[in-house]
């Protein structure tokens, strides 16, 4: 129930539903398949995999296990979540770099005083910053692809 109302049907890959062994858990089982089918398209015809688990006793956790390692699911997690921490840490040592470099020199706040008086656009500053940098890191040997 807490996916229908948050909304997460669209999103889930696979959906857990627990305490199997009271009244009603089969008919949400069903219910949350016709609301999957309802959904719309999903990435290549996937349809997310169902597993019921009764948590108290332990039932259904394996099934649950073996599912989210048959499906990749994990795997899929682990890269995106690597992926994740790699950009994180690559655009706050970019970012920081960068403002260093363009505040050394006052350079940086010359470019908010222009972006307020309207004499040019964040994004247009942003592209020549782009630009300029990506000259010296190819000078250097490091090309940016």
């Amino acid at each position: 129930m807490q996916a229908m109302k948050a909304g997460l049907l669209e999103i889930g890959d696979i959906f857990v539903i627990n305490k199997c062994e009271q009244e009603g858990a089969e008919g949400l089982e069903q219910d949350l398949r016709v609301m999957l089918e309802m959904g719309g398209e999903r990435v290549a015809g996937w349809m997310p995999s169902m597993c019921r688990i009764e948590a108290i006793n332990g039932e259904g956790i394996e099934r649950h296990r073996a599912v989210l390692y048959r499906e990749g699911f994990r795997q899929r997690q682990k890269q995106e979540r690597v992926r994740t921490e790699f950009l994180e840490s690559l655009n706050s040592s970019v970012k920081k770099g960068l403002v260093q470099r363009l505040s050394e020199n006052g350079e940086l706040d010359r470019m908010v005083e222009a972006v307020v008086q309207r004499k040019t656009h964040p994004y247009t500053l942003v592209e020549e910053i782009i630009r300029r940098f990506s000259r010296c890191i190819g000078q250097n040997g490091v090309t940016l692809g």
